[in-house]
């Protein structure tokens, strides 16, 4: 999961990371971080999977997969692990989830930082 969530930041993210890694002058740019590939496939497959993980190790990975995809969208999913609650009040697990914010401070720093979505 985690190298798809590393494929897809790297083909979507940034265009000109995807060109330096793949031949976008000659096979086009793939998606963008709005595609539905992201937004209504992958990232709802991730949510599902931390919520319905019974184990600490698995839904850490998911945070981690959320985490490596860099879009904005990930910030109201992670924002109640990040307050811990009742699901998640596993130090680890929420340490996790702050940790997973470092690549969306980048791509959307005011979704972090805003007053919207206080931690």
């Amino acid at each position: 999961m985690i190298t798809v969530s590393d494929l897809l930041s790297a083909a979507c993210g940034n265009r000109l990371s995807a060109a330096k890694r793949f031949t976008t002058s000659v096979l086009g740019d793939f998606c963008d971080r709005k595609d539905t590939i992201i937004t209504k496939d992958f990232l709802p497959l991730l949510a599902n999977e931390l919520e319905s993980s019974k184990s600490v190790f698995d839904r850490i990975v998911a945070l981690a997969t959320l985490g490596s995809l860099s879009v904005e969208e990930v910030v109201p999913i992670l924002l109640p692990v990040i307050r811990g609650n009742g699901n998640h009040d596993d130090t680890a697990e929420r340490v996790r989830a702050i940790l997973s914010l470092s690549r969306v401070v980048f791509t959307a720093p005011e979704k972090v930082g805003s007053k919207t979505y206080k931690i």
